[in-house]
């Protein structure tokens, strides 16, 4: 999405010699978007097979113990399942293309599943 917002602007401002106008919805839109992108920033995109991934770190077991279970019961309600590591204080997340098919590529799909974590610990 943010991509999409980013590359109209740009887009309109290299067709246009004029800059463009950006109404109060417009900046909204992009502020969200661009709060979306960073979230995503904390995740590594991988090729090679394509996915996701990301390290989540904790101060306590109990603070990591308390995210595994939040995860868990997510992960149920979404019926997807990511490969999960963990250890006392962090947890690894590897998020693979939710399509079963040979090297599919990443989805927006997969991008907003790996939001959805996020918004466990944020």
């Amino acid at each position: 999405m943010l991509l999409a917002v980013l590359d109209h602007v740009y887009v309109q401002n290299f067709i246009n010699t004029s800059p463009i106008s950006l109404n109060r919805n417009n900046l909204i839109k992009i502020k969200s978007c661009l709060k979306e992108f960073s979230k995503m920033h904390r995740w590594n995109e991988r090729n090679r097979p394509f996915r996701l991934e990301r390290r989540f770190e904790f101060e306590s077991y109990e603070l990591t113990r308390n995210f595994l279970d939040s995860l868990g019961d997510f992960c149920e309600k979404a019926k997807r399942f990511p490969d999960i590591s963990f250890g006392k204080t962090y947890v690894n997340i590897n998020l693979f293309p939710e399509s079963m098919e040979k090297d599919a590529p990443l989805t927006d799909s997969d991008h907003k599943f790996a939001l959805d974590i996020d918004q466990l610990v944020d």
